[in-house]
């Protein structure tokens, strides 16, 4: 899976670009490592007794009072777990659609909202799953997807990969990415996994569960040549400044807000003549 973020270590994935602290360089070449962003994770216990005690009562009677509300307005809940080829094959196109339909207004550089580069997620999705490294974990609310999580599966980790919700205040009270979060790190538990890796990036649906992160760093390199060390330096200020430029909030929602007005600028009919 080449879209991968790199510093997921495994077999079905070589770090290039964002690596984790201390990967070694790459030898032959100059490497300057630059702070990027944290990637929050959470250490699992031995059992989902001492999950449950990592929590204090009143977060967990927030969500048990989720599951009543549901029961009391008669909406199905499911959670449904899709973990082989086939399967991938039919629900990852649907789940494009939540992501497709939250980020219609909104500027987003995934690979999700290109066909070319949603087809070689899912290839590489459906592979993954037929040799047990990626499950597809949905929640559903009378039949409707409301949140899913891509995941992979590695060694003793479990990597939120891919995570999307619908912007539907209709489902908004019952708070389906809390439920599925709880769902998924009960799983891995039950999988005897070591840990839950949220990827790089904060949010409030993350540190919900942790305050434990690291620090992933973006990768530059240059060849060991003469123009490769006259332009070393260059390019690392380069990044610098476009991994500050890229972690400063309301610049990046102000240029996001831009690209989404020029993209629908550009779409609309003009006269001709």
């Amino acid at each position: 899976m080449t879209a991968l973020y790199a510093y997921i270590q495994s077999d079905f994935n070589s770090p290039e670009q964002i690596v984790l602290p201390g990967q070694p360089h790459p030898p032959g070449l100059l490497c300057t490592d630059i702070p990027f962003m944290p990637a929050p994770y959470l250490d699992l216990p031995s059992g989902v007794t001492e999950f449950e005690a990592m929590f204090s009562s009143r977060f967990w009677k927030e969500i048990r009072r989720r599951y009543r509300m549901l029961e009391r307005h008669e909406c199905r809940l499911e959670f449904m777990v899709v973990s082989d080829a086939a399967g991938m094959q039919v629900w990852l196109p649907r789940v494009r659609q939540v992501f497709l339909k939250r980020w219609e207004k909104h500027y987003t550089s995934c690979l999700w909202t290109d066909d070319d580069g949603f087809a070689l997620h899912l290839r590489s999705a459906a592979r993954l799953a037929d040799s047990g490294q990626a499950q597809l974990v949905l929640l559903l609310m009378d039949g409707v997807v409301v949140t899913y999580a891509l995941t992979l599966l590695d060694d003793s980790c479990c990597y939120i990969f891919h995570h999307s919700a619908l912007m539907d205040e209709k489902y908004k009270p019952y708070a389906p990415g809390r439920l599925l979060f709880d769902f998924i790190i009960r799983q891995a538990i039950n999988q005897r996994l070591r840990r839950v890796d949220f990827m790089q990036g904060e949010g409030a649906h993350k540190a919900l569960w942790t305050s434990s992160q690291r620090m992933v760093r973006w990768r530059v390199t240059s060849p060991q040549t003469i123009l490769g060390y006259l332009l070393h330096g260059p390019r690392v200020a380069y990044y610098w400044l476009r991994v500050r430029l890229q972690n400063q909030l309301e610049l990046k929602l102000k240029v996001q807000y831009s690209i989404v007005w020029l993209r629908d600028f550009m779409a609309q009919p003009r006269a001709s003549g």
